[in-house]
């Protein structure tokens, strides 16, 4: 896939070895969407998007529907998640000729710190010298 100078929208067709122009229009168009995340609290994510259009693009980024506050660029990083972050991040591209598109949601979720506990901790043993001794825990 490439775009020219003009905003024109070429797309290699694998089935017949043919190269097809698309038609240019006012709308941007969303080549690769948000990928939705799983990460533990703590952690760093980057969602981007990658689009296309016939004049300048801009980006507007929302949590849960909301906008957020100077995300708008085709990347969004989100620093030390935690769980209140967890939720759908979506993305609005609009282009300066007019037109715009709303990226699909990617859901983040978060795994809590401390979320994973042992219900105990393995049972002390008694073994003779050189004898084997096995130790194990039931994580839940």
């Amino acid at each position: 896939m490439a775009v020219d100078g003009a905003g024109h929208l070429y797309v290699a067709d694998a089935g017949n070895d043919t190269i097809r122009e698309g038609i240019p229009s006012a709308t941007p168009y969303i080549a690769v969407q948000p990928q939705a995340q799983t990460v533990n609290a703590g952690s760093e994510v980057v969602l981007s998007v990658t689009a296309f259009g016939n004049s300048a693009l801009s980006y507007q980024w929302s949590f849960n529907g909301a906008p957020i506050a100077g995300a708008t660029s085709a990347t969004l990083t989100l620093a030390d998640v935690q769980v209140e972050n967890a939720g759908n991040y979506q993305v609005e591209v609009s282009g300066a000729a007019g037109g715009s598109v709303v990226s699909g949601a990617a859901t983040i979720a978060v795994n809590s710190a401390g979320a994973f506990a042992l219900p105990g901790q393995p049972a002390s043993q008694t073994v003779a010298a050189g004898g084997t001794v096995i130790f194990s825990i039931d994580g839940g």
